[in-house]
């Protein structure tokens, strides 16, 4: 029983954190300073989830830095795997890692937009932060599952063990009592306890 709610509770925290990672990629990243906020560039989300990675590649300086972002979706990939396979150590630090990238670009205030080298001033939007949310969903609710759920179904395993040994302790100590009496009775002669029954009677 206790395993199927840690796999349910898994299922649910993965479910939950694929749905914002899904969402993300269909809104709108950031704005360029330029462009309403009405308007979506290229496609999104999606376009930066496929060519975010050369990002590192076009910008220079500390710029590069925040581009490492992108490679918390790999990161992503394996965290789950680790939540699967109950990894708790390896989970925990693929999970902080990952939500860790993913705030680095929350600080890039400009990006390049054109070959020439031209920077543009930007705005973080809602594809952004449902980017993260699927992060933080994953660590958050990957922290409860592994570590809150596990220490409860410990507890209810160790109590029930108290009550199996306490009915154990009792049905051994009743064979233990009529093991005890069967050896007192063959190692003293029944001759020398009758006398001592007649004796006390005198």
């Amino acid at each position: 029983m206790e395993k199927y709610r840690k796999f349910i509770g898994k299922k649910v925290v993965i479910v939950l954190s694929l749905l914002c990672y899904l969402m993300a990629c269909m809104f709108t990243p950031f704005y360029y300073s330029n462009m309403p906020p009405t308007e979506d560039y290229l496609f999104g989300s999606l376009f930066c989830l496929l060519l975010g990675w050369a990002g590192i590649l076009f910008h220079e300086g500390f710029l590069k830095v925040y581009f490492l972002a992108w490679y918390s979706n790999i990161t992503y990939v394996f965290a789950i795997r680790s939540l699967i396979k109950d990894k708790y150590k390896c989970f925990l630090t693929l999970s902080s890692i990952t939500f860790g990238l993913s705030l680095l670009f929350a600080f890039c205030h400009e990006v390049i937009i054109d070959e020439a080298g031209h920077t543009q001033m930007i705005t973080m939007a809602a594809g952004y932060y449902l980017w993260v949310g699927s992060f933080f969903v994953l660590l958050i609710g990957g922290l409860y599952v592994l570590f809150v759920q596990n220490r409860k179904g410990d507890k209810k395993l160790m109590n029930d063990g108290r009550m199996k040994s306490k009915q154990q302790i009792f049905f051994l100590t009743k064979a233990d009592i009529v093991k005890m009496m069967s050896m007192v009775e063959i190692r003293i002669p029944i001759e020398y306890t009758l006398m001592g029954h007649l004796n006390k009677k005198r």
